[in-house]
């Protein structure tokens, strides 16, 4: 039987891997719920370090050139060493 969304199909056809596919995704959930809760306990001043290091990965890679070209469909082109990431309404943190 067909569902709506089309899992039920998947399921009957491949149990297998759906049962695998659907661990894989349990245990990244339940890893995710770990991050957030020891970032939750993190002090201020530890949280602002990990942005920084963050800020500093983001701008060694976008002067290596790593980062992908935009889509048609990603909007508008940001100027050059302006991110959407770690920024708040002026640019900078």
């Amino acid at each position: 039987m067909l569902a709506e969304d089309g899992v039920t199909e998947i399921n009957d056809q491949h149990p297998d891997e759906f049962a695998q596919a659907r661990a894989l995704l349990e245990k990244i959930i339940e890893g995710k719920k770990k991050m957030r809760k020891r970032m939750a306990a993190l002090s201020f001043t530890e949280k602002i370090k990990i942005l920084e290091q963050l800020r500093d990965r983001e701008r060694a890679i976008a002067a290596a050139g790593l980062r992908r070209r935009p889509t048609k469909d990603a909007g508008a082109k940001k100027p050059e060493g302006e991110s959407d990431h770690f920024s708040n309404e002026r640019g900078t943190l």
